[in-house]
């Protein structure tokens, strides 16, 4: 309900309780407890993250649906720990913004000084260095570590000191960035644990030497995998240790007390792994999280006394009941004896027996894991097999097996995924295979289906590098020796060989369909990489779908942008594979929806130029198939394409007839749009009968304040079988007393305004009509002459030089085609500026009432656009009227009449 909630769970009742419900943007990023009721909370709008400290006061009863408390704005910095030996004090790092530089100081303050914002003198521990980046806090030995970059030696240099009193010591420093090495805790006052695979091929848990600045001792190694954590006990022995293993992380414990327990408690879940993350000694409540394959996350509280396992909340509930794929690990081993992991998903129910090969991004020190993937659940929900990789250059597998996937974009890469799919082709049978992937994995799809063109039948390809010379040289910022060699150490030396590994140069070879998608906000591997593969491809004449997202960089920070793309990929790979789409028929109501509403964001999306480039052709398909599926308001859009001739030929039969389906498929402002046809104002399809029937239709459904204007406005301009003047200005001035808010201001005085141009009135009832409509809109002066100030065509231009809102410039134009042309994008409009000459001397107190009707006519002379705009103002203001026109069809022209309260025209101007 976009909204977010901090809630509370009682663990005596399990009672959910609600602590904040936040909204207008408002998101809860991060939370700590600092003591039982207090709470640092992280809240971040649009724009920043502020922090509170959030006190929470106990419910009135045990019953209670909800929690007081009470929140208060914290100094901007960041709590460094909250000292658990000292439960009165945080130690607090406060940074202080100046135009010149941003600046920390370290406190040990009280919480309700922290509270009120009181910063003490007493309570500094110390002025923050200006190159210490980042404070830390060792619990088990009470210091504080310290995390400095030196800006001489490039390096990343961890200190450690007292808490009190004491002076900054060397811990370990490090600027060989390829080789990582992670500080885990103190083992004695001389020694660190350290992850690293400085001197090893696997990443290893060692201690570290501080004085000497050297590894000592290799405590633990894994003989297949790199260790990825680990933890000490307080007296600084190693607890466990972590690596990941077919694609899951697993925990082994060294110690022979964790040792023990861990093999006595075994939480009874089975769909993935579970991880104790929080705990409460005094009663022996252990916080469970479970996540796996299938499993996006679950939370679990165990009670050890009662051996009782009960769940909290789901991490996505409506998640809970779906039907899951599943996953296969196997390992492949190449010629040269590597062995290559993979991972392949199988659908349970739809399946196309469609293999998509999706090559990781990277590539070198990123790999594949076999956690929940909610792109990969997508896939296979939808019916696909997906066939994950971790080839060389993966991380997990040791430095050796990393560094084998340097330079080898184009090469060993795509030999280790081409082995791995030689293997999967030969145990089992699909009918289609297609590579797909984002970043690397976006060149990878294509380099795959160029090398083996006898395997792929289409390529999904996004936010990827397709032009290798052109990473070493993208702008005067990224070219250069130094830049290079730092491209080089992953995609190797430049050299003409580049270009025979390169998609850009390859692509006369691809022949299936491609989808190329971009993010226009790219800077990663840059949006000129998608933008020159398109232009290839294009000049080609290459079976090619292109989406850029506006908003996008390297991938989707809008869940709507994500929902759009993995939405169009899965209607992709159906249409480039022949697949038949779901039979309406055949799906559940459940599932219809779901598809109904998929396809209408995609129609949706495609027409919003804010978010991805349009596609007309492809918006009107998904309207279609939306539909097709039942989607009422699908069809209501397609009726309004039809009915104006946007993006198909304009039929109004058609049009007609889909408003009709909306209609009875539930949609009831169909009625309205019916109406308004039948009224005959804007089409010519006047039909009394029909347009009273639609408006009956429309009020015995929760009328808007549009209907009743409509029903009003019917009784001006009906037949004389209808036409009640009576009801006309009955209805009419009952509406203006009703308007609440500007939209009904411009609602009103539109639908009045036609009643004036349009109504089927004799002479006398004209001047009845005039005579109501001057007294009910309180008119001084209702006869005028047009003082034309400036009128014609033009241009709003947005240049810096007119500021953030741009401004208006007149144009000299031939046509409404060389005005379009000339505007090259920019807005282009036709209109006028006037004043309202009245008789005698006019008066600002005084005002008129003038009407200026902007019409759009095909072709053939039928009018196809008509909008009204009303003017109530002084005899001595400016007045200003435009219509914009962005495109031009051929053969259309365009009018504006200005009328006056009786009807009477005042001035006409056409352009064609």
């Amino acid at each position: 309900n976009n909204s977010s909630t901090l809630e509370f769970v009682d663990l005596q009742t399990m009672n959910v309780m609600t602590a904040l419900v936040l909204e207008n943007g408002l998101d809860i990023e991060d939370y700590q407890w600092l003591t039982n009721n207090v709470i640092y909370l992280h809240l971040r709008d649009r724009k920043s993250t502020k922090r509170y400290l959030l006190t929470v006061f106990p419910p009135k009863n045990e019953s209670g649906k909800s929690i007081r408390t009470e929140a208060k704005l914290v100094s901007d910095g960041y709590i460094v720990d909250r000292l658990r030996n000292d439960p009165a004090y945080v130690l607090y790092s406060r940074i202080i913004r100046t135009d010149d530089e941003v600046s920390q100081k370290l406190y040990r303050i009280r919480m309700d000084r922290l509270k009120s914002g009181k910063f003490l003198d007493d309570e500094l521990i110390e002025s923050a260095p200006s190159n210490l980046r980042r404070y830390g806090y060792d619990n088990h030995k009470n210091r504080l570590i310290g995390s400095f970059y030196n800006e001489e030696n490039e390096a990343i240099e961890l200190k450690y000191k007292s808490l009190i009193n004491g002076k900054w010591k060397d811990l370990l420093s490090y600027k060989n960035f390829e080789l990582s090495i992670r500080p885990i805790g103190f083992i004695n006052d001389e020694e660190l644990a350290v992850l690293t695979e400085k001197d090893s091929d696997k990443v290893g848990l060692y201690s570290f030497n501080i004085r000497r600045q050297e590894l000592s001792e290799l405590l633990y190694e894994h003989e297949r995998y790199d260790l990825t954590d680990a933890n000490l006990s307080e007296s600084g022995e190693v607890v466990f240790v972590e690596f990941v293993q077919g694609g899951l992380p697993v925990r082994e414990w060294l110690n022979s007390y964790s040792h023990d327990i861990a093999k006595n408690f075994k939480f009874p879940l089975t769909n993935g792994i579970a991880r104790a993350v929080d705990s409460h000694l005094p009663s022996g409540t252990i916080l469970v999280f479970e996540h796996g394959p299938n499993n996006p996350g679950k939370y679990f509280i165990y009670s050890s006394d009662k051996d009782k396992l009960t769940k909290i909340v789901s991490m996505y509930p409506a998640l809970d009941n779906i039907k899951y794929p599943t996953h296969d690990v196997f390992k492949v081993t190449a010629p040269d004896g590597a062995n290559i992991e993979a991972y392949l998903t199988r659908p349970t129910g739809l399946d196309h027996n469609t293999l998509l090969v999706m090559p990781h991004g990277g590539p070198v020190g990123v790999r594949d894991y076999n956690l929940f993937n909610a792109n990969i659940q997508y896939l296979a929900n939808r019916g696909f097999s997906i066939l994950r990789v971790n080839f060389r250059g993966s991380k997990g597998f040791g430095k050796a097996f990393k560094n084998q996937g340097r330079g080898q974009f184009g090469q060993q890469i795509e030999a280790d995924i081409s082995l791995v799919v030689d293997n999967v082709l030969q145990n089992n049978e699909f009918d289609n295979v297609c590579s797909i992937g984002s970043s690397y994995g976006a060149y990878s799809s294509f380099m795959l289906a160029i090398k083996h063109p006898e395997i792929y039948k289409c390529i999904v390809a996004s936010y990827g590098v397709y032009d290798l010379p052109l990473l070493f040289n993208v702008s005067n910022y990224k070219s250069g020796d130094e830049y290079g060699e730092k491209i080089a150490k992953v995609v190797g030396k430049n050299s003409s060989e580049k270009r025979d590994l390169s998609p850009i140069y390859l692509a006369e070879k691809i022949n299936v369909p491609i989808l190329l998608i971009a993010g226009k906000l790219d800077t990663v591997t840059g949006f000129e990489q998608s933008n020159r593969m398109r232009y290839v491809l294009e000049t080609l004449n290459k079976d090619m779908e292109y989406l850029h997202y506006e908003r996008a960089g390297h991938g989707h920070k809008y869940w709507l942008d994500e929902r759009h793309e993995n939405s169009y990929v899965a209607d992709f790979l159906l249409d480039a594979l022949g697949i038949n789409k779901p039979d309406p028929a055949a799906l559940s109501k459940a599932n219809k929806d779901i598809l109904s509403d998929e396809y209408f964001m995609l129609a949706d999306v495609q027409s919003a130029p804010k978010i991805v480039n349009p596609n007309p052709i492809k918006k009107i398909s998904f309207f279609n198939q939306s539909s097709e599926l039942g989607n009422s308001t699908a069809t209501f859009n397609l009726a309004v394409n039809y009915q104006l001739g946007i993006d198909v030929k304009k039929d109004i039969e058609q049009s007609i007839r889909l408003y009709q389906q909306s209609a009875e498929q539930g949609f009831y402002r169909a009625y309205t749009r019916l109406a308004q046809l039948y009224l005959g104002i804007t089409e010519s399809y006047k039909n009394d009968e029909l347009a009273l029937s639609n408006l009956k239709l429309v009020m015995d459904n929760k009328p808007s304040y549009t209907d009743e204007n409509l029903l009003a406005l019917f009784y001006c301009t009906a037949g004389n079988q209808h036409k009640s003047l009576k009801k006309c200005k009955e209805k009419f001035k009952n509406l203006i007393d009703r308007k609440s808010n500007q939209g009904d201001d411009l609602i009103f005085y539109r639908h009045f305004s036609l009643a004036l141009i349009y109504g089927n009135f004799t002479e006398q009832e004209r001047i009845d009509f005039t005579e109501f409509a001057i007294n009910m809109l309180d008119i001084d002066d209702p006869v005028f002459e047009i003082d034309i100030v400036e009128e014609g065509m033009g241009i709003y231009e947005q240049r810096e030089r007119y500021g953030l809102f741009g401004r208006y410039e007149s144009v000299n134009a031939r046509s409404i085609a060389h005005l379009v042309e000339k505007a090259d994008g920019q807005k282009a409009f036709i209109g006028l500026k006037y004043k309202l000459d009245v008789p005698g001397i006019g008066s600002v107190d005084e005002n008129s009432f003038a009407i200026v009707l902007f019409e759009e006519f095909d072709e053939t002379g039928e009018r196809v656009k008509s909008i009204v705009k009303t003017k109530i103002d002084s005899s001595r203001q400016l007045l200003v009227d435009r219509l914009q026109v962005n495109t031009h069809k051929a053969g259309h022209r365009y009018k504006y009449t200005v009328y006056d309260i009786t009807g009477e025209v005042k001035h006409v101007r056409e352009y064609e």
